[in-house]
């Protein structure tokens, strides 16, 4: 007859041996998952977004930067206050001042339901609009990165811009500007 401690002991076995088996089967396919996802650095993300924010909208002496609070790409990541600005800025929830239109169920008439832009600059005098940045699209070895960047300023009123940059003794300098659209 087998002891307890026997079976005790095989079952004991058999589990470490999944265990590692588990284990090293995870190890070997590491490299491979990081070559598949990008992973992104925030510290060259903000960089980024710094240099653009700089040269559009610092350099013309703007004092406050009202900045949507998550980038307009359609998986929105939050941003966080890492920006290295000379100017004051703050996030805004910009779905508060969404363009959604509703239309009034009584008299068929289109609504908006957003608040009325004199509304958000009695709330931020200084500032210039609502600023939208997309994420930061970098070539292979970070040298090079592109951001889409708007300003709005009033429902029929902004810009949107591609901004590409280049990294340059250790810093993001913009190469060229393309207008996407403007109104």
């Amino acid at each position: 007859m087998i002891s307890l401690k026997t079976i005790v002991a095989v079952i004991a076995f058999g589990l470490g041996v999944v265990l590692v088996t588990v284990w090293v089967k995870s190890s070997y396919q590491l490299p491979r998952i990081s070559n598949v996802f990008v992973i992104r650095d925030e510290t060259e993300n903000y960089a980024v977004y710094s240099a653009v924010l700089n040269e559009l909208f610092i350099k013309d002496k703007a004092e406050l930067l009202v900045i949507s609070d998550k980038t307009s790409d359609k998986s929105p990541v939050k941003l966080k206050r890492q920006f290295n600005t000379s100017a004051e800025y703050v996030f805004i929830d910009e779905e508060k001042y969404d363009d959604r239109i509703l239309i009034d169920e009584n008299n068929s008439e289109q609504k908006s339901n957003k608040p009325n832009m004199s509304e958000f600059f009695k709330e931020h005098p200084k500032a210039l609009g609502i600023v939208r940045l997309s994420g930061v699209e970098f070539n292979e070895d970070k040298t090079k990165a592109d951001v889409y960047v708007e300003l709005t300023h009033c429902p029929l009123c902004g810009f949107g811009k591609n901004v590409f940059l280049e990294k340059s003794e250790g810093s993001w300098k913009i190469k060229k500007i393309t207008d996407s659209w403007i109104s």
